[in-house]
């Protein structure tokens, strides 16, 4: 019977609420992971544009 191979480990009585709770809080967690490697590449992306621009600044003073 599918009903119970679909139950895995959860108790009956909170099976399905706590269950579908669950899912929206990792939901939510997966996103603002999501979110700051965005901004985590976005930051990396600015240093290295911020260092290029320091080198170009450097070699036309020609220090």
């Amino acid at each position: 019977d599918y009903e119970d191979s679909r139950d895995d480990g959860w108790p009956r009585e909170v099976s399905d609420d706590r269950r579908r709770q669950y899912d929206d809080r990792r939901r939510q967690f997966e996103d603002r992971r999501r979110q700051l490697d965005d901004r985590q590449r976005q930051l990396d992306q600015e240093r290295r544009q911020l260092e290029d621009d320091e080198r170009r600044m450097e070699a036309e003073y020609g220090r």
